[in-house]
């Protein structure tokens, strides 16, 4: 074997789709397995108080059901296509995602087009990713990282401040979650400040921007454009807090 070759990350091709979603198409030669990822701005600022913890529920719970089929509908079409689904949320916005290979891409695009626009939050599965979210919680407080976590969050940041409380929301506030408060939450969903990367061998794809437009770039929405907060704010007695790092450990002589 010889040195290896020099290698640069493709420049991806940049187009806008007639909603506003800006679309990035990466050409990654003899990938043949394609990563979709749609990122679309929710800041979990913008959650209503009493309700932290709905943008990612909200997220989660696209797949579990929509207008045209059940949740083990869209697994069993998942399954016969080769289409690994998934959806969270972060500090700033919810991002879905999909890996399949270029032959199903385009029923790919149509089943999670259907997952974002037509969702129907069955009661029966947001009840049981209520529960979910409420053991997970259970099992970060149990853990010492996961509580000195909590406990930081809960010191450091301001109790106004949406930072506070974790990405999640917290049991008092998870608790409370039902099918219209996250369908709500979808409703504030915007094509508008979204951005759509398909990465991959986009040789047997032979207009993968037209295809991604004519999909993703149907979806219109009447929601207003979430704008990107800030930075977090502090708690008023944390202004004098930095974070030393640990000594290193020397090693044996």
């Amino acid at each position: 074997m010889g040195p290896p070759r020099p290698w640069a990350f493709p420049e991806a091709e940049s187009t806008v789709a007639p909603n506003g979603l800006r679309i990035l198409l990466v050409d990654l030669p003899g990938q043949h397995v394609l990563s979709l990822r749609l990122a679309l701005p929710a800041p979990v600022a913008d959650e209503t108080p009493g309700t932290e913890g709905s943008t990612l529920l909200m997220a989660r719970c696209l797949d579990e059901g929509t207008t045209t089929h059940s949740a083990t509908e869209l697994a069993e079409v998942a399954e016969r296509h080769g289409i690994a689904l998934g959806a969270g949320a972060g500090e700033q916005g919810v991002h879905l995602g999909l890996e399949v290979t270029a032959r199903h891409l385009p029923a790919a695009v149509e089943l999670l087009l259907e997952c974002l626009t037509e969702p129907t939050f069955p009661a029966p599965e947001v009840s049981r990713l209520v529960r979910h979210r409420l053991t997970d919680l259970a099992h970060e407080l149990a853990d010492p990282t996961g509580c000195a976590g909590h406990e930081f969050r809960t010191a450091y940041f301001d109790p106004q401040d949406r930072a506070h409380l974790p990405l999640g929301g917290s049991a008092s506030t998870v608790g409370t979650l039902t099918s219209d408060v996250l369908a709500d939450r979808h409703a504030g969903l915007s094509p508008v400040g979204g951005t759509l990367v398909l990465a991959g061998d986009l040789s047997d794809v032979p207009d993968a921007a037209g295809l991604l437009s004519s999909t993703f770039g149907s979806w219109r929405s009447t929601a207003v454009p979430a704008a990107i907060g800030g930075a977090s704010r502090r708690a008023p007695d944390a202004s004098g807090w930095c974070w030393c790092p640990a000594p290193a450990r020397r090693r044996p002589s």
